[in-house]
């Protein structure tokens, strides 16, 4: 299941001005799952902004750190906008990754055996809010 990553911008999206993009990023957890099972591990949010706007002093990349299933974080930007952005898109990308161990399989009445194995899989989302 995909992570839910709402986009707002805050303050003037005028021409000279700084605003502020939050991205709230939620990882879910469907009932009946555990929340306690299959953490993300080192979970970051990446912003991608339209021509127009710059990052003013920080990177596009925010650390989020790990993220627990049914938790929310949140990553903030502050950005400078350089011109009109009207109608533009900021996207917002957010990652983690989750790992486990499947047992071995054996199927009965069958003479097929699946071995165990340890996996670690990129989880996560996409968000955007146009301007």
């Amino acid at each position: 299941m995909p992570w839910n990553i709402s986009v707002k911008a805050f303050g003037s999206l005028k021409p000279g001005s700084t605003a502020e993009v939050t991205a709230f990023v939620t990882y879910p957890c469907p009932t009946p799952f555990n929340s306690s099972l299959y953490p993300a591990k080192d979970a970051v949010a990446v912003i991608a902004l339209p021509d127009g706007m710059s990052l003013d002093s920080s990177g596009s990349r925010k650390t989020l750190g790990d993220m627990k299933a049914g938790s929310t974080a949140r990553a903030t930007w502050k950005v400078k906008i350089d011109e009109p952005v009207s109608g533009k898109t900021i996207m917002v990308q957010a990652q983690g990754k989750v790992s486990g161990q499947v047992p071995e399989a054996h199927w009965i009445g069958m003479s097929v055996s699946y071995p165990a194995y340890s996996y670690t899989d990129a989880i996560g989302g996409n968000g955007s809010v146009e301007l």
